[in-house]
């Protein structure tokens, strides 16, 4: 519907050598055996991981961080930190193209 390319593998079965290792080791470990030196989370996970456990283990934790912005919603007060399904609702492919680039790495 919007275009966007994604290669999502599901972790269980493509790295199921993981299962039952603690969160961050788990993910350290992905993140390694993909060959990437990046681990992206939602600013959320900053309560749950920490940037020098990752990167004492050669990995950068980076956190994704969403910029405000509003939409129509049933002509309601605006709520926000809803899904992707609420933004694809109301808003246009344009619209929602332009959302896509208002997030902010840290």
């Amino acid at each position: 519907y919007i275009n966007l390319k994604c290669n999502f593998q599901i972790s269980s079965q493509s790295y199921n050598e993981t299962k039952g290792q603690n969160k961050s080791e788990r993910l350290i470990n992905i993140a390694k055996q993909s060959n990437s030196k990046f681990y992206i989370n939602v600013k959320g996970g900053s309560n749950l991981y920490r940037k020098e456990f990752f990167y004492k283990r050669n990995i950068n934790l980076i956190f994704l961080e969403k910029r405000m912005y509003e939409y129509p919603q049933f002509r309601n007060k605006f709520i926000d930190k809803l899904s992707i399904i609420d933004v694809l609702m109301f808003c246009e492919i344009k619209k929602i193209n332009n959302f896509l680039c208002l997030y902010k790495l840290s």
